[in-house]
């Protein structure tokens, strides 16, 4: 995994990226007439971030479900369960986790 990975906006942004060169060679479009309809079908759609991820990043994080720390670990925006929560669960998550 590319070290530029680990902060999931440069990953979105390199996605992106990878998309419009992808639909630029497959509909042989200028890479500002990819952009342009990308960018009217996410004003259609109501996704006013998808072409901006750096945007999302002055967002506050919201979180609704519960996530004490000494059961998750917070990585950016993601939360991930922490292995030691899983002691003496048996075989299933519980729901909590």
């Amino acid at each position: 995994m590319k070290a530029s990975y680990k902060d999931e906006f440069d990953y979105d942004a390199d996605r992106l990226d990878r998309h419009i060169t992808a639909r630029q060679k497959l509909e042989g479009l200028s890479r500002r007439e990819v952009v342009k309809r990308l960018a009217l079908a996410a004003a259609g759609t109501g996704v006013s971030g998808a072409l901006a991820p750096r945007a999302l990043a002055q967002a506050p994080v919201q979180v609704i479900k519960p996530t004490p720390p000494e059961l998750f670990r917070t990585l950016g925006t993601n939360r991930e369960s922490l292995f030691e929560a899983f002691k003496g669960q048996g075989y299933l998550t519980p729901a909590p986790l």
